[in-house]
């Protein structure tokens, strides 16, 4: 009995310490499974609230500003056109078909963690130019999406190259095989 409770014990501990805190993601690379790549960038679902001041995080109080990092940063018109062309576009990207949000607000934003649908669904986007409330796109509670450009997959070496590579790495080994045999 003894030893169920301490192995129980011992399980409990190392998953709660397995498992950091939200607090403790803030700044640190979020997971491909939140990223979204449209039009050649990627995007990042970062806050329930504007990267603004007054934001709705800073109206409720207790709420620093989002941290920017990874080469996330705001996204300019253009870049919002070149990716999405409504709201719903938005939605669709970032909201699976069995309703689970890919959200990345936990990376981002100390404050309030959580992306909610509804406010997509509804077109309350920070800084998109296709939002639809009559206050456009700078509302305090619009939720923030970050951009970056698309990571490039590093180029693969040709045939060439390869095989000059592998001569350099055999005339080596048989310089060292007869200073060593000699």
């Amino acid at each position: 009995m003894k030893k169920t409770v301490l192995l129980l014990a011992t399980a409990v501990v190392l998953l709660v310490l397995a498992v950091p805190a939200s607090a403790d993601l803030v700044g640190t690379t979020p997971p491909d499974s939140v990223i979204v790549t449209v039009g050649g960038l990627q995007w990042i679902w970062a806050s329930p609230c504007a990267n603004s001041d007054p934001s709705c995080a800073t109206l409720q109080g207790g709420h620093t500003p989002l941290t920017l990092h990874d080469g996330f940063r705001v996204a300019t018109d253009a870049e919002w056109l070149a990716s999405f062309s409504s709201y719903m576009d938005v939605f669709n990207a970032f909201v699976t078909p069995d309703g689970l949000s890919r959200c990345g607000s936990a990376y981002f934003d100390s404050g309030l963690l959580e992306c909610n649908a509804v406010d997509l669904i509804v077109g309350g986007i920070w800084n998109a130019p296709f939002a639809v409330h009559d206050q456009g796109y700078t509302e305090a509670n619009f939720d923030t999406l970050l951009v970056r450009d698309a990571v490039q997959a590093p180029a693969v070496p040709e045939p060439g190259t390869l095989a000059l590579l592998g001569t350099g790495l055999f005339g080596i080994a048989g310089t060292l095989r007869r200073k060593l045999f000699s």
